[in-house]
């Protein structure tokens, strides 16, 4: 019994000569969902060295009668491994868009991009 199971793993392991590494990667942000904010990333290998990647965060919560946490973003990320793709350091870079309304506040929602400057009584512009 001993010597067939033996011959059965040898038998196995010699077929399986080339190991494809990681490709694909489904990731979360652990702080993020201590806010209640469901997020969610997943990250696609590009060849050896490099990979895309792509993270969604949502929260539409309100809390009690008028405070409000709202917003959603999306960020896409490329990354230049320097050992291989999912190992070590890496360089990146990333976009971030998003929108959100945060307080009691009545100002509309205003992305992270294109967001009109906003300008205070002293003339001086203001972001939200």
């Amino acid at each position: 019994m001993r010597k067939t199971f033996m011959l059965i793993v040898v038998a196995l392991s010699l077929f399986s000569l080339e190991a494809k590494g990681q490709q694909v990667a489904v990731k979360t942000n652990a702080l993020y969902w201590l806010t209640t904010t469901p997020n969610l990333g997943v990250e696609v290998a590009l060849g050896d060295k490099s990979t895309l990647s792509l993270n969604a965060n949502y929260n539409p919560w309100t809390i009690g009668s008028d405070n409000q946490i709202k917003h959603w973003l999306v960020q896409p990320e490329y990354r230049y491994w320097l050992c291989g793709k999912f190992t070590r350091s890496f360089f990146g870079a990333h976009l971030l868009y998003g929108r959100y309304n945060v307080g009691g506040s009545n100002s509309p929602s205003t992305s992270f991009l294109h967001s009109p400057p906003i300008i205070t009584r002293d003339g001086l512009p203001a972001w939200g």
